[in-house]
């Protein structure tokens, strides 16, 4: 392969994944949707904890010294006499930028009883959270740049 037909092939590549995010993020809004009609069992938060991405802030201390994070959940609960663990707040994104992670955060502690909404068809998938209470679809738009950027690229760059 020539030199030459390198962007070619990373906007193709670009476009494909980018095309693969917006089908993810479509299934999250679909799932987001149907968790509107999943029963509630009880459950308890057994793990809560927030990871630090990136550089720390300078001159921050405490909880939020960094802008971005990652929250590691972990919650049990029993449908039917079988024990499941779930892992996640709502379907979509991951949470990571510090304002939605004190705004979810705030909502739950470690040790608490939560409920917690399954799907009947598969009980061991679940979310804490019916709807997505930031109304960010970062997945979503990040796969409509991405198909963009890359379909440009692929573009630009065809021969002839």
């Amino acid at each position: 392969m020539s030199e030459a037909m390198l962007p070619l092939l990373v906007g193709f590549v670009m476009a494909f994944g980018g095309v693969y995010l917006i089908y993810r993020a479509v299934l999250n809004l679909a799932k987001a949707r149907d968790v509107k009609f999943w029963p509630v069992a009880p459950g308890t938060i057994t793990k809560l904890a927030l990871e630090g991405l990136g550089p720390k802030i300078i001159g921050a201390s405490g909880l939020y010294e960094y802008k971005r994070y990652i929250v590691s959940l972990l919650y049990t609960y029993q449908v039917d006499g079988a024990s499941y663990t779930g892992d996640q707040f709502f379907f979509g994104s991951d949470i990571t930028v510090t304002q939605d992670v004190e705004k979810i955060c705030a909502q739950f502690k470690q040790g608490d009883d939560v409920s917690v909404y399954y799907n009947t068809a598969d009980p061991a998938e679940s979310v804490l959270l019916r709807e997505n209470p930031l109304k960010k679809h970062g997945d979503l738009w990040g796969g409509v740049v991405v198909t963009l950027v890359g379909a440009a690229l692929a573009v630009m760059n065809f021969p002839g």
